[in-house]
Protein backbone atom coordinates (compact mmCIF):
# COMPACT_ATOMS: atom_id res chain seq x y z
CA UNK A 1 0.00 0.00 0.00
CA UNK A 2 1.30 3.43 -0.94
CA UNK A 3 1.76 5.83 1.93
CA UNK A 4 1.45 9.55 1.29
CA UNK A 5 4.51 11.46 2.50
CA UNK A 6 3.68 13.28 5.77
CA UNK A 7 5.32 16.43 4.43
CA UNK A 8 2.62 16.54 1.71
CA UNK A 9 -0.18 15.79 4.18
CA UNK A 10 0.98 18.85 6.13
CA UNK A 11 0.19 21.08 3.12
CA UNK A 12 -3.43 22.27 2.99
CA UNK A 13 -3.26 23.10 -0.76
CA UNK A 14 -2.12 19.53 -1.42
CA UNK A 15 -5.04 18.12 0.58
CA UNK A 16 -7.49 20.44 -1.18
CA UNK A 17 -6.12 19.33 -4.53
CA UNK A 18 -6.36 15.60 -3.76
CA UNK A 19 -9.83 15.79 -2.22
CA UNK A 20 -10.98 18.03 -5.08
CA UNK A 21 -9.62 15.60 -7.64
CA UNK A 22 -11.38 12.66 -5.99
CA UNK A 23 -14.71 14.50 -5.76
CA UNK A 24 -14.43 15.83 -9.30
CA UNK A 25 -13.73 12.36 -10.68
CA UNK A 26 -16.82 10.95 -8.99
CA UNK A 27 -19.00 13.80 -10.30
CA UNK A 28 -17.64 13.32 -13.82
CA UNK A 29 -18.47 9.60 -13.72
CA UNK A 30 -22.06 10.29 -12.70
CA UNK A 31 -22.49 12.97 -15.35
CA UNK A 32 -20.93 10.76 -18.03
CA UNK A 33 -23.57 8.11 -17.30
CA UNK A 34 -26.08 10.73 -18.53
CA UNK A 35 -23.84 11.75 -21.46
CA UNK A 36 -23.21 15.10 -19.76
CA UNK A 37 -20.10 16.98 -18.63
CA UNK A 38 -19.44 19.44 -15.81
CA UNK A 39 -19.84 22.34 -18.22
CA UNK A 40 -23.35 21.19 -19.05
CA UNK A 41 -24.27 21.26 -15.37
CA UNK A 42 -22.61 24.67 -14.91
CA UNK A 43 -24.60 26.18 -17.78
CA UNK A 44 -27.88 24.70 -16.51
CA UNK A 45 -27.17 26.05 -13.01
CA UNK A 46 -26.32 29.53 -14.32
CA UNK A 47 -29.54 29.69 -16.31
CA UNK A 48 -31.59 28.41 -13.36
CA UNK A 49 -30.00 30.87 -10.93
CA UNK A 50 -29.78 33.98 -13.11
CA UNK A 51 -32.49 33.46 -15.73
CA UNK A 52 -32.24 33.79 -19.52
CA UNK A 53 -28.94 35.25 -20.66
CA UNK A 54 -27.18 36.30 -23.79
CA UNK A 55 -24.86 33.54 -24.98
CA UNK A 56 -21.88 35.94 -24.74
CA UNK A 57 -22.79 36.92 -21.15
CA UNK A 58 -23.09 33.25 -20.20
CA UNK A 59 -19.58 32.62 -21.53
CA UNK A 60 -18.22 35.55 -19.51
CA UNK A 61 -20.06 34.55 -16.32
CA UNK A 62 -18.71 30.99 -16.44
CA UNK A 63 -15.35 32.00 -17.91
CA UNK A 64 -15.72 29.68 -20.86
CA UNK A 65 -14.42 30.56 -24.31
CA UNK A 66 -17.43 31.65 -26.43
CA UNK A 67 -16.74 28.93 -29.03
CA UNK A 68 -16.81 26.29 -26.27
CA UNK A 69 -20.10 27.69 -24.95
CA UNK A 70 -21.57 27.15 -28.40
CA UNK A 71 -20.58 23.46 -28.26
CA UNK A 72 -22.04 23.02 -24.77
CA UNK A 73 -25.26 24.79 -25.78
CA UNK A 74 -25.51 22.67 -28.94
CA UNK A 75 -25.48 19.55 -26.73
CA UNK A 76 -28.01 20.98 -24.28
CA UNK A 77 -30.31 22.22 -27.06
CA UNK A 78 -30.21 18.80 -28.77
CA UNK A 79 -31.29 17.24 -25.46
CA UNK A 80 -34.10 19.78 -25.08
CA UNK A 81 -32.58 21.34 -21.96
CA UNK A 82 -32.16 24.87 -23.35
CA UNK A 83 -33.63 27.04 -26.08
CA UNK A 84 -31.77 29.71 -28.03
CA UNK A 85 -33.34 32.66 -29.79
CA UNK A 86 -31.93 35.63 -31.70
CA UNK A 87 -32.70 39.07 -30.29
CA UNK A 88 -35.00 40.85 -32.77
CA UNK A 89 -33.28 44.16 -31.96
CA UNK A 90 -29.77 42.76 -32.47
CA UNK A 91 -29.53 39.66 -34.66
CA UNK A 92 -25.97 39.05 -33.44
CA UNK A 93 -27.24 38.55 -29.88
CA UNK A 94 -28.43 35.03 -28.95
CA UNK A 95 -30.45 34.61 -25.75
CA UNK A 96 -30.40 31.24 -23.97
CA UNK A 97 -33.32 30.05 -21.84
CA UNK A 98 -33.62 27.00 -19.59
CA UNK A 99 -36.49 24.66 -20.52
CA UNK A 100 -38.65 22.63 -18.14
CA UNK A 101 -36.67 19.54 -19.18
CA UNK A 102 -33.44 21.39 -18.38
CA UNK A 103 -34.75 22.35 -14.96
CA UNK A 104 -35.66 18.70 -14.28
CA UNK A 105 -32.23 17.53 -15.47
CA UNK A 106 -30.54 20.05 -13.18
CA UNK A 107 -32.65 18.90 -10.22
CA UNK A 108 -31.60 15.30 -10.90
CA UNK A 109 -27.93 16.28 -11.19
CA UNK A 110 -28.16 18.30 -7.98
CA UNK A 111 -29.65 15.29 -6.16
CA UNK A 112 -26.84 13.07 -7.42
CA UNK A 113 -24.23 15.62 -6.35
CA UNK A 114 -25.81 15.81 -2.89
CA UNK A 115 -25.59 12.00 -2.64
CA UNK A 116 -21.95 12.25 -3.67
CA UNK A 117 -21.41 14.80 -0.90
CA UNK A 118 -22.64 12.19 1.56
CA UNK A 119 -20.07 9.74 0.21
CA UNK A 120 -17.11 12.14 0.14
CA UNK A 121 -17.84 13.83 3.47
CA UNK A 122 -18.87 10.65 5.33
CA UNK A 123 -16.25 11.11 8.11
CA UNK A 124 -17.74 14.51 9.06
CA UNK A 125 -20.88 15.16 11.06
CA UNK A 126 -23.47 17.74 9.99
CA UNK A 127 -21.89 20.59 11.99
CA UNK A 128 -18.42 19.84 10.64
CA UNK A 129 -19.76 19.79 7.09
CA UNK A 130 -21.40 23.17 7.60
CA UNK A 131 -18.15 24.62 8.95
CA UNK A 132 -16.15 23.14 6.07
CA UNK A 133 -18.62 24.55 3.54
CA UNK A 134 -18.55 28.01 5.13
CA UNK A 135 -14.74 28.05 5.17
CA UNK A 136 -14.50 26.91 1.55
CA UNK A 137 -16.99 29.63 0.52
CA UNK A 138 -14.79 32.24 2.23
CA UNK A 139 -11.67 31.00 0.47
CA UNK A 140 -13.54 30.81 -2.85
CA UNK A 141 -14.81 34.39 -2.44
CA UNK A 142 -11.31 35.60 -1.56
CA UNK A 143 -9.77 33.97 -4.65
CA UNK A 144 -12.59 35.19 -6.89
CA UNK A 145 -12.18 38.74 -5.57
CA UNK A 146 -8.42 38.55 -6.16
CA UNK A 147 -8.98 37.29 -9.71
CA UNK A 148 -11.41 40.12 -10.40
CA UNK A 149 -8.92 42.67 -9.03
CA UNK A 150 -6.13 41.29 -11.20
CA UNK A 151 -8.27 41.81 -14.31
CA UNK A 152 -9.45 45.28 -13.28
CA UNK A 153 -12.95 43.96 -12.57
CA UNK A 154 -13.37 42.81 -16.18
CA UNK A 155 -14.58 39.33 -16.96
CA UNK A 156 -12.21 37.76 -19.37
CA UNK A 157 -12.28 34.40 -21.07
CA UNK A 158 -8.64 34.76 -22.03
CA UNK A 159 -7.01 34.92 -18.60
CA UNK A 160 -4.90 31.95 -17.52
CA UNK A 161 -7.29 30.68 -14.85
CA UNK A 162 -8.79 27.26 -14.31
CA UNK A 163 -12.49 26.91 -14.83
CA UNK A 164 -14.96 25.23 -12.51
CA UNK A 165 -14.55 21.79 -13.96
CA UNK A 166 -10.77 21.82 -13.69
CA UNK A 167 -9.94 22.07 -17.39
CA UNK A 168 -8.00 24.86 -19.01
CA UNK A 169 -10.03 27.57 -20.70
CA UNK A 170 -9.48 28.01 -24.41
CA UNK A 171 -7.59 31.28 -23.86
CA UNK A 172 -5.31 29.74 -21.26
CA UNK A 173 -1.59 29.83 -22.09
CA UNK A 174 -1.12 26.19 -21.08
CA UNK A 175 -4.21 25.30 -23.09
CA UNK A 176 -2.75 26.87 -26.24
CA UNK A 177 0.46 24.90 -25.70
CA UNK A 178 -1.52 21.67 -25.47
CA UNK A 179 -3.12 22.20 -28.85
CA UNK A 180 -6.38 23.69 -27.66
CA UNK A 181 -8.08 20.68 -26.14
CA UNK A 182 -11.83 20.61 -26.54
CA UNK A 183 -14.28 20.99 -23.67
CA UNK A 184 -15.09 17.27 -23.87
CA UNK A 185 -11.41 16.34 -23.57
CA UNK A 186 -10.90 18.69 -20.64
CA UNK A 187 -13.27 16.84 -18.34
CA UNK A 188 -12.46 13.18 -18.82
CA UNK A 189 -12.30 11.21 -15.54
CA UNK A 190 -8.58 10.50 -15.95
CA UNK A 191 -7.62 14.14 -16.59
CA UNK A 192 -4.83 15.13 -14.26
CA UNK A 193 -5.52 18.87 -14.31
CA UNK A 194 -7.25 19.72 -11.06
CA UNK A 195 -8.36 22.95 -9.54
CA UNK A 196 -8.54 22.59 -5.75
Amino acid sequence: MEETPPSLLALTPYLLSRVGKAARGRIIERLAARDLRLWHMAVLAALADFGPQAQRDLAARLRIDPSDVVKVLDDLAAAGHVERARDPADRRRVTVTLTAAGRTALADLTSETTALEEEVLAPLDERERAVLHALLRRVFAHLHEKDQGASGGRRSTGRPLRNDDGGARRGDVAHRREGRRSVRQADRPGDEEVRP
